[in-house]
């Protein structure tokens, strides 16, 4: 009686975890299948990422009409291989041999040229949650607000293919730098990152040596977590203009960025461009320079990079061409 009841239980909650599971899928559409003769067992499977399963499909009024298979994804055969083999008349066996795969995906069985007389199964393939680590130091973007990349190989491939996760943050601090509501973008992710995006409490303000507390949990996966340092670096978009001054004269002039920022330029002609450059530290002071008497008909790349302190690295540089048409003098 008390096995019977186990068992109950066991059902219940993996019921109740399927439910939750929000299955995603792409690229192969999903049959509307109505009740059939086609019987696929079993009709759902929990594997690991590097095992191999069998399932058994049965046809049991075949009409000399052969069992088509396929999968709701499209998965490489790198990642996932599917076989088949014919028994007999009315069953045939399928494989499906995981390498590492990971996510979720309906198994479809069904009659050749009738799609409608079949069936499906869940398949769900699992792995330990691994580890979470910050990939880069988290970015501030135009002083609005923050970046952070999150190193998550196992559950990133997860979340990519079907599984949603429960993530929650946790400022280690008494008082609030970020706001509670956090962004997760999923289109920026990867199969090996997951990015999140915070705004400031206060605006503008993004304090060095918060601490952050990450969990992410995963039905079949388990709980990872990890906390760490949100002491930012600045990304800046330098602001600046090239143009050609009265007859003989480039002239360039840098926008000042509001707080002020470390910015250099750098200039060299296009068709001698070189990976070892020269960068001009541009002093406050003097936002502009002028390229005296241009070679004629020459194109000139004007680069500038920027950072908002010495213990910050360089912001992806930004560059600009102008065609010198003047004859110097």
């Amino acid at each position: 009686m008390i096995s019977m009841e186990l068992n109950f239980h066991f059902f219940l909650i993996i019921l109740f975890i399927l439910i939750r599971i929000k299955l995603t899928y792409g690229q192969v559409i999903q049959p509307n299948f109505r009740s059939s003769d086609v019987e696929l067992i079993p009709n759902l499977m929990v594997m690991n990422s590097t095992s191999r399963v069998h399932f058994f499909c049965t046809n049991h009024h075949p009409e000399n009409l052969s069992l088509i298979v396929s999968l709701s994804r499209n998965i490489s055969d790198k990642f996932l291989k599917l076989s088949t083999k014919q028994l007999n008349k009315t069953t045939m066996r399928i494989t499906i041999h995981s390498k590492r795969y990971i996510g979720i995906f309906y198994l479809f069985c069904h009659v050749k040229t009738k799609e409608q007389r079949g069936t499906r199964a869940d398949v769900i393939v699992k792995a330990d949650a691994g580890l979470l680590r910050l990939a880069q130091r988290c970015r501030v973007y135009e002083r609005k607000y923050i970046k952070c990349n999150i190193r998550a190989s196992t559950l990133a491939r997860a979340i990519k293919n079907g599984f949603s996760p429960e993530i929650e943050f946790t400022e280690m601090t008494n008082l609030r730098s970020y706001k509670e509501q956090y962004e997760f973008l999923k289109n920026e992710s990867t199969n090996d990152y997951l990015v999140f995006r915070w705004e400031p409490t206060v605006n503008g303000q993004f304090p060095n040596d918060v601490k952050m507390n990450i969990k992410i949990t995963l039905p079949f996966f388990g709980t990872s977590q990890y906390r760490f340092d949100m002491t930012p670096m600045f990304v800046i978009k330098p602001n600046f203009t090239v143009q050609i001054l009265l007859r003989n004269k480039l002239h360039f002039q840098l926008i000042p960025n509001s707080p002020p920022a470390i910015c250099q330029r750098h200039v060299q002609l296009k068709s001698n461009l070189t990976m070892n450059r020269t960068w001009i530290m541009i002093e406050a002071s003097r936002p502009r320079f002028n390229i005296e008497k241009p070679l004629f008909n020459t194109i000139y790349q004007v680069c500038v990079r920027c950072r908002q302190t010495t213990n910050d690295s360089y912001s992806p540089e930004e560059c600009q061409e102008i065609n010198s048409t003047l004859k110097s003098s």
